[in-house]
């Protein structure tokens, strides 16, 4: 059975939808170049190529070169993966205005520093984290039992240059953290509420309701598992005071009647706990309550016990 589209796949498919100024996708494709663009040589001249997994992703790229650069020429062509799944890889190349587009875009293989312009207000910052995001970026779906979102970079210094525009330059403070990950370096972040304020922040808004739907649904089986967890606990625990206190009865019955210990309220609480197996303390304290036409408490109940309890081991003792 063949799975559907990822919910990475969808929060970058949204994204490459959503309408942006010029300012907003000059800094989103300088993002995007940096991690996802590759400059070649073919027949004799400089090409670049910018791929994707996502043909939403290749054709924002392909809008943003035509909306920013007109004398620019880029044209699509694409490639089948090897391997099982045969993906299609989605690439925009481009030749003529490739030396206009990479000096005002300030991209080079060289500088691992992040161009000025993305730190000129809150529109470019989130542009430039989103291109980023479309470029390397993943999110693990909201039904995982494991939240994770993260960018993968291939230089140390760009990745730590990144974290400082998450972590400070966007609508809100984020705390996303550094790992190395065998040859590339991965901006992250794991708390659910992180990862759902960064898909809103970048635009993302029926990916981040699904994501708060799932995970608030997740959420609430997850706290009626541990209260059914918790009842089950206190079912045992209930089970086994009743064992113990029925021992403690029949213990003083078998030797005189538990009228010797002159308590009439215990005497009344022991046969109710002996017709009453399974009852908790609530719900003796109710029915003895009834049997003596006055208000008795749990914590009555419990002092009861306490008090058989304690003779019993005395007796026991001696």
């Amino acid at each position: 059975m063949r799975e559907g589209p990822s919910f990475s796949y969808l929060v970058k498919e949204e994204l490459s939808a959503l309408p942006r100024s010029n300012a907003a996708m000059r800094a989103l494709l300088s993002a995007f170049l940096k991690g996802s663009g590759n400059i070649r040589y073919s027949k004799g001249e400089r090409l670049l190529d910018i791929s994707s997994e996502s043909s939403k992703s290749a054709t924002l790229m392909y809008k943003c070169i035509k909306s920013l650069y007109p004398g620019a020429d880029p044209y699509f062509s694409y490639t089948r993966e090897s391997g099982f799944a045969h993906r299609v890889r989605y690439h925009v190349n481009l030749s003529v205005g490739l030396k206009e587009a990479l000096l005002d875009l300030m991209v080079s293989p060289l500088d691992q520093s992040i161009p000025p312009y993305a730190f000129s207000s809150k529109e470019e910052s989130v542009a430039y984290a989103t291109g980023a995001f479309l470029s390397g970026g993943s999110v693990t779906s909201p039904s995982s039992s494991h939240y994770h979102l993260e960018i993968s970079l291939e230089d140390a210094e760009y990745a730590r240059n990144l974290l400082r525009l998450l972590n400070r330059y966007l609508l809100r403070p984020f705390s996303f953290k550094i790992a190395s990950r065998r040859r590339e370096y991965v901006c992250y972040i794991k708390k659910s509420q992180d990862i759902a304020d960064f898909l809103a922040c970048m635009g993302a808004s029926s990916m981040t309701l699904e994501f708060e739907n799932v995970r608030m649904e997740r959420d609430m089986h997850n706290v009626s598992n541990r209260w059914n967890n918790l009842d089950k606990a206190n079912m045992g625990k209930t089970i086994k005071a009743s064992e113990r206190q029925k021992e403690e009865i029949l213990y003083f019955q078998n030797r005189g009647g538990i009228g010797r210990l002159g308590s009439p309220k215990l005497s009344a609480l022991a046969k109710l706990r002996l017709e009453h197996e399974d009852a908790s303390l609530s719900e003796l304290a109710e029915l003895l309550s009834q049997e003596l036409a006055s208000e008795i408490t749990r914590s009555n109940v419990n002092h009861l016990f306490r008090k058989l309890d304690e003779e019993y081991r005395k007796c026991r003792r001696g």
